[in-house]
């Protein structure tokens, strides 16, 4: 239950940073959006090509110890779009 809330959470991240850089907002306020809506520790990455602005958001989080003796998972989620109103792209 608590990992699939961080995955939520940090899928939502990677959409929220993708969804304010079409938008046209500049990269830092888009990924310190994405950064508030992510769980602790999320990073994110912004790829820009042409018109299109892909976004991965990943986090590290605990996992059960009997999950195949792992310690710590490696989460990432991916969002891509392209940028409103870009006509000279």
């Amino acid at each position: 239950p608590v990992q699939a809330a961080v995955f939520k959470a940090h899928i939502d991240a990677a959409r929220e940073t993708a969804r304010a850089l079409a938008r046209g907002d500049a990269d830092s306020v888009a990924v310190a959006r994405g950064r508030a809506s992510g769980p602790a520790g999320t990073s994110i990455e912004v790829v820009r090509e042409g018109a299109m602005v892909r976004v991965v958001a990943s986090v590290d989080v605990a996992a059960p110890v009997a999950t195949f003796g792992l310690m710590v998972a490696h989460q990432h989620a991916d969002a891509t779009t392209e940028v409103e109103g870009c006509v000279t792209c």
